[in-house]
């Protein structure tokens, strides 16, 4: 397999020619709108028209950049692109072209929000907002894909639940979105002051990093000397540190 993502309640699977593969819940068309409704039975083929680079499965919808550099969205975000295309409403997925002159190098599906990072360190992105999850330094949603921040020096993107990770070129990583358990990574003294950070904020982080992760109310980073920090929420015990303590710390 060439790359893989696992959704809220769905798992995407994508193969070396391409094409995709799926499993799981099917209610919001987050596999394929064309197939039937509900869990699935076992893997199955999805989205069949179209050849993919690399996607990502969110709650209840699905990016992917195509390899025509093309995203398409499907799922219960796919009405956030119906104004940037000529495609009609309905429950098909909906694809989004953009100036391919510097095309999408990524995609990230959070539980309600999609991004899309391009290759001269453009980030686009729409879907809800109320914890600032799209880092416009408001909470106000958007319908549409639209130009969130432009930097040359971003390398990647995470996508949580209600939170955005960010990485740069140097090794440092800026959070914003949904903080109430710590998840965007912004250490805070009072947690009622930053429970959403609005904008982007840098991450304190002991050792640069080059990798990012971010789940429902947790976030991982893993460092150039190949530590695992995690930070947020931990009643299940998802930092691995042992406890269920809310923290950000070392992990391996």
């Amino acid at each position: 397999m060439r790359s893989i993502s696992a959704g809220q309640w769905h798992t995407l699977l994508l193969n070396e020619n391409g094409k995709l593969l799926a499993a799981g819940d099917n209610r919001s068309g987050q596999i394929d709108a064309r197939l039937e409704a509900g869990p699935t039975s076992g893997v199955v083929h999805a989205q069949t028209k179209y050849r993919f680079t690399t996607v990502s499965a969110g709650r209840r919808a699905s990016i992917a950049l195509l390899q025509d550099s093309s995203l398409l969205v499907w799922g219960n975000q796919r009405a956030n692109l119906q104004a940037a295309t000529t495609q009609p409403g309905g429950r098909d997925a909906v694809e989004f072209r953009d100036d391919l002159a510097s095309p999408a190098v990524s995609v990230a599906a959070g539980g309600s929000h999609i991004l899309s990072l391009y290759r001269d360190g453009r980030l686009f992105g729409c879907g809800a907002n109320d914890s600032g999850q799209l880092g416009l330094g408001r909470v106000s949603a958007s319908e549409r894909m639209q130009l969130l921040h432009a930097d040359r020096d971003m390398v990647a993107i995470a996508a949580g639940g209600y939170h955005t990770l960010l990485l740069y070129s140097d090794g440092s990583v800026r959070g914003f979105g949904a903080n109430g358990w710590g998840q965007a990574g912004i250490t805070f003294a009072d947690r009622s002051d930053l429970v959403s950070i609005p904008s982007p904020r840098k991450v304190q982080l002991p050792v640069a990093t080059t990798a990012i992760a971010a789940g429902e109310l947790h976030s991982l980073s893993v460092t150039t000397e190949g530590e695992v920090y995690a930070w947020g929420r931990n009643f299940h015990g998802q930092l691995g540190h042992g406890d269920i303590v809310d923290t950000k710390e070392k992990l391996y």
